[in-house]
């Protein structure tokens, strides 16, 4: 568990409750990348600094993208294993009556070689989304939808470690939940115009896309990979 500690606002900044692992992401300016910065206790090892490329866009530095710290650290048994952590990347969006926000976590292994330090990207996993759709733009329409003018999606995850695995990498358990308000309705269909029941006005949860995955590291790539292919869920999960 990472434990947050005061940095400026241009800093972000987590240690490990016995201080033995700090990490730090630092935004930078537009011309460079976000940089992640590893730092051991005194005595055991040099500070490790590496370059976020892929998370390099002109929307990060806007209020449309940022990036966060994911609130854990896996130190992995062996010591030429390293660390995993994660950045949780956030962005939103507007649209016509509404608006919708998207999290994503991206795990990082961070290694030892040679006199320095590598990193791979091991897993990419939606974590959660909300999205605020269409609304009412007559009298009309707030009466044919019973006052609940706009379409409303949500998916949530949690990940946890799977606790049955006693060595080597470990495994992580992954759940999700999505829901659709008022009842099942879909970004493909436009749903003004529908006059809505009393039955109508409810949360549906959409069982396609709840869902639980075992996430296991492939020795050949060193990437996680579910147990099973996974939901594209788009009508929670893209912009």
């Amino acid at each position: 568990m990472l434990k947050s500690t005061p940095e400026p606002a241009e800093s972000k900044q987590g240690c490990t409750t016995d201080r033995q692992l700090c990490i730090e992401l630092v935004a930078q300016t537009k011309e460079a990348p976000p940089i992640l910065r590893i730092q051991p206790a005194a005595g055991q090892g040099p500070d490790a600094q590496l370059e976020l490329r892929n998370l390099q866009t002109d929307a990060l530095w806007d209020n449309r993208r940022s990036l966060t710290l994911w609130p854990y650290a896996l130190r992995l048994a062996a010591t030429d294993q390293g660390v995993m952590v994660g950045v949780r990347e956030d962005v939103s969006t507007m649209y016509s009556g509404g608006g919708g926000s998207f999290s994503t976590l991206r795990l990082l292994q961070i290694y030892p070689k040679g006199s320095g330090f590598e990193m791979r990207e091991v897993l990419a996993l939606p974590l959660s989304s909300s999205l605020m759709i269409r609304a009412c733009f007559s009298e009309r329409d707030f009466a044919d939808r019973r006052g609940a003018c706009h379409d409303e999606y949500s998916f949530s995850s949690s990940i946890k470690l799977d606790r049955s695995v006693a060595a080597g990498f470990p495994r992580l358990i992954y759940r999700t939940r999505a829901t659709s308000f008022p009842g099942p309705v879909s970004r493909s269909r436009d749903s003004l115009g529908k006059r809505l029941r009393k039955k109508d006005i409810a949360t549906a949860v959409d069982q396609a896309c709840t869902f639980q995955r075992l996430l296991t590291r492939q020795p050949d790539s060193g990437v996680y990979a579910p147990d099973k292919p996974m939901p594209a869920c788009e009508e929670y999960l893209e912009p």
